[in-house]
């Protein structure tokens, strides 16, 4: 996720999960995971990257 920002200069980053295809549990579950597991260590990276280069 980190290099395809990077890559391709997003500033802003949609979730779209294939609801049809997946249990309600499944989906919650990758809800959480990203919220808790993804988000903070691409938040944690860009802040980083944000404060060497000041």
């Amino acid at each position: 996720m980190i290099r395809m920002i990077e890559d391709l200069g997003l500033d802003r980053f949609m979730l779209h999960l294939p609801l049809g295809s997946m249990p309600h549990e499944q989906v919650l579950r990758a809800i959480e995971l990203f919220g808790t597991q993804v988000a903070p260590k691409v938040r944690a990276y860009f802040a980083m990257k944000e404060a060497y280069t000041q």
